[in-house]
């Protein structure tokens, strides 16, 4: 994600009128890709019926693009429960989740065997009653990890970007 996150901005603002799917991949392309805070990332739609979070990889754009590690394709799950894991805690409680294995390294809270060493999480707020989703940065390497001023970072807004009307809930 870009340091000042403007272009993150920029691309919130590119995205109007395009489809979910054009959406959900330029976000994961420019976010990961064009920056060094995060290694990989991922989407995790809400699907309420099946009560369950899925990962988003329209055409396997995820290990084409590297947005995760082909040689890891067998270690990422394809859905993941709203009880089963930190995204799923995220999606809960619609609050940003950290985990860094190093720290926790029997965390419950972790799920599948996925490369993952350290990760943040953040509720995809769409203006509904629940989440979109979840958008999950990581990093593989123990020693990068997603520290609260990297996490701040992340969730900060400039003034100008901040919704209108006065009790609005922030989006990342």
């Amino acid at each position: 994600m870009p340091k000042d996150f403007w272009a993150f901005r920029r691309f919130l603002k590119a995205a109007r009128g395009r489809s979910q799917e054009e959406i959900i991949i330029e976000f994961l392309a420019s976010t990961v890709l064009n920056d060094s805070v995060s290694e990989n990332g991922s989407v995790l739609i809400n699907h309420p019926q099946k009560k369950v979070l899925i990962t988003f990889n329209e055409g396997d754009f995820l290990f084409e693009k590297k947005l995760l590690d082909p040689q890891t394709r067998g270690s990422w799950p394809a859905e993941i429960g709203y009880y089963d894991s930190i995204a799923g805690i995220c999606f809960r409680t619609e609050e940003t989740q950290t985990y860094c294995r190093a720290e926790n390294p029997t965390d419950s809270r972790f799920f599948g065997d996925s490369p993952i060493a350290n990760m943040v999480c953040i509720p995809i707020m769409t203006g509904g009653s629940v989440p979109f989703g979840v958008v999950c940065f990581h990093n593989n390497k123990p020693a990068k990890t997603f520290s609260a001023r990297k996490t701040a970072g992340i969730l900060r807004r400039r003034p100008r970007d901040r919704p209108a009307q006065s009790g609005s809930r922030t989006e990342p």
